[in-house]
């Protein structure tokens, strides 16, 4: 997760909120925001032409056959695409390393690192800070649901990106540190990008030129192995094709997307701390209370600034923070909200995970499911209700724990996903593409799951020389296990303008789904817990839940509407075809692909693809 570097709002000292309290305590406080994610910011101002094409083509040969912007999770695709046998680099706008804030993850995810070879296992091993069992899924009202190894493993990310760099660079690839992009010119033969002021944390060791050009990019000039520029002002670096791993607030995301509004929005905030007496499981999703709801007002009253509000820093790009590593302990702070209106019209969710850094120390996140209207609550006012709701739900008073840090984020999600490309050599990759479901916060568990699809699709595209738009959308096709996911989306958020709105609804229907997924073993629950959908374990699960409580079914149709439930009926029907098609080609056998010539055998992989990823057939279980 990247940082804020924009400043709290000010309010009165009588006004000061418990939130600003305990950010003036952490250091460096006063530079992270939890305002909303400006990321959002789409529809503003005039449309962005950060990527632009040109018929010119580049003067010399594309010095890398990928470049990868975003290196925080970009580098383990880049290193895998390296041991594949291509020129890799990768460009990021800040350092390459990860933050000490752990990431979790299953075991059997994680895996795919070793099994493409990017880390041997010792090294996952030592990266491995925590590890518990079990791990539990509740919601109010409902028996809670135990099992295993699934998200039960804390990650330090700074060890992992260290060690996969050190791979990486061993195996001849190179990092540019340091430096932004400032635009994109694509170009018959291959792609330039312009780079601001590098500095001289770059370990490149040749992969940027000096450059004359626009930031936005000109139509002459391209990179030469010549010689470096990196403490120049401005540079050039050229590769026959661009992975966009820059995440949802990418500048090249925000180009295609420019106008759309976001068709949900995940709210997440929370804290990693010390003092929990009970600290040995997890909880993936829980809730212990009803949905909120104004029943006075049939719209959330507005708060200070909104998650699509255009009152925003435009040169920020990130759609998360984490404040300072810093302790403070939040003792004597008082609970009042100031100036911050209480959020309503949500339905909160809680994760909960041991930390690594000690045995009382722990991860807890509360999260809501909401549409984009403009009255939508800003993360600081989640946070307000997190420091009033967290103690409730942990068993403990808040002055008795020590502020580690502070973490939230604003994820924004699209129906229209995975992101098709909209520009030749240029390709979306991870939450960039939006491949990650809308119930999840993608990342690196998302990128996990498809690193090997990911490295055996680009590295065919480009040896077969198939980067025209069109071809690259192969990779990011339709997905119906990821477009029906969107009704359960909708399920579980409540609309901003909702009126008698039943405070119950939402844990009624996640708790008989989960009971149902529970009664017919972990081969249903596991993979549908690990973000992957399956044709029969979801139609089973249905019919379980419908069958054994018939009067609720109007409810749902009354909550979600008839036409997403139409909608959502013929993605499950694709899913069905697609798990036929992907069973008939394992029957059949795939020997005969390879004999192809590229282009066609690229086109027959990918069709292969869709249909196995897109069927949730790639999952082969979530134990240790």
């Amino acid at each position: 997760m990247g940082t804020e570097t924009r400043s709290r709002p000010k309010s009165s000292e009588s006004e000061e909120t418990l939130t600003a309290r305990i950010f003036k305590k952490l250091e460096g406080a006063g530079t992270k925001s939890t305002q909303g994610s400006p990321s959002l910011a789409n529809a503003y101002g005039s449309k962005p032409e950060f990527v632009k094409t040109t018929g010119e083509k580049l003067p010399g040969a594309p010095q890398y056959d990928v470049l990868v912007c975003g290196g925080t999770l970009g580098i383990f695709l880049a290193c895998a695409l390296q041991l594949a046998g291509l020129r890799v680099a990768v460009v990021e706008r800040g350092l390459v390393r990860g933050r000490e804030q752990e990431w979790n993850i299953a075991r059997s995810e994680l895996r795919e690192l070793v099994d493409l070879g990017v880390l041997t296992q010792e090294e996952v091993e030592a990266c491995i800070s925590s590890e518990f069992n079990p791990v539990r899924a509740g919601f109010h009202g409902s028996p809670d649901v135990w099992t295993r190894d699934v998200l039960n493993l804390g990650v330090r990310p700074d060890r992992l990106v260290d060690k996969t760099r050190q791979r990486f660079e061993g195996l001849g690839g190179r990092i540019l540190e340091s430096a932004p992009l400032t635009g994109i010119v694509v170009a018959p033969n291959g792609v330039r990008l312009s780079i601001g002021t590098l500095g001289t944390g770059s370990s490149s060791k040749g992969g940027a030129s000096s450059s004359s050009s626009s930031s936005n990019g000109g139509h002459n000039g391209g990179g030469s192995d010549s010689g470096s520029s990196l403490g120049s002002s401005r540079s050039t670096v050229t590769a026959k094709l661009v992975l966009d791993c820059m995440g949802h607030a990418s500048p090249i995301v925000r180009q295609v997307r420019f106008g759309q509004k976001p068709d949900g929005v995940c709210l997440v905030v929370g804290t990693c701390a010390r003092g929990f007496p009970e600290n040995t499981t997890g909880d993936i999703i829980y809730t212990f209370s009803p949905s909120q709801i104004d029943k006075q007002n049939s719209q959330p009253p507005s708060s200070q600034q909104s998650p699509g509000s255009s009152n925003r820093d435009s040169n920020s790009n990130s759609s998360s923070g984490t404040s300072s590593p810093t302790s403070s302990s939040p003792s004597n702070t008082g609970s009042s909200l100031g100036s911050v209106a209480r959020p309503t019209h949500l339905q909160y969710f809680w994760e909960a995970f041991p930390a690594g850094s000690g045995p009382h120390d722990r991860t807890t996140y509360m999260f809501s499911y909401l549409d984009a209207h403009p009255d939508r609550p800003s993360l600081e006012a989640l946070l307000e209700d997190y420091w009033r709701l967290m103690p409730q739900y942990q068993g403990v008073e808040l002055d008795q724990l020590e502020i580690l840090r502070v973490l939230f984020g604003c994820f924004p999600t699209h129906k229209e996903s995975p992101l098709r490309p909209a520009f030749d050599r240029v390709l979306q990759v991870g939450d960039a593409s939006g491949i990650q479901s809308p119930l999840s916060f993608g990342g690196f568990g998302a990128l996990t799951r498809h690193l090997r699809r990911l490295t055996c699709a680009v590295k065919e595209a480009v040896e077969a020389d198939v980067l025209d738009r069109n071809s690259l959308a192969l990779i990011n096709s339709y997905n119906p296990a990821l477009s029906g996911a969107w009704m359960l989306q909708r399920a579980m958020s409540i609309p901003a303008t909702a009126r008698n709105y039943d405070v119950d609804f939402i844990n009624k229907l996640l708790g008989g789904n989960f009971q149902a997924m529970s009664q017919m073993g972990e081969g249903t629950l596991k993979p549908f817990l690990q973000d992957v959908i399956q044709f029969r374990g979801l139609g089973q699960t249905m019919l379980r839940q419908l069958s054994s409580d018939l009067p609720f079914v109007p409810r749902i149709l009354g909550h979600v509407g008839i036409s997403p439930v139409l909608e959502w009926t013929l993605h499950f029907l694709a899913l069905g075809l697609y798990t036929a098609l992907d069973r008939l080609a394992e029957g059949v056998g795939t020997g005969w692909v390879e004999r192809l010539p590229p282009k066609q055998r690229y086109r027959i992989h990918r069709t292969l693809d869709n249909w196995k990823y897109g069927a949730g057939a790639d999952y082969h279980g979530g134990g240790s």
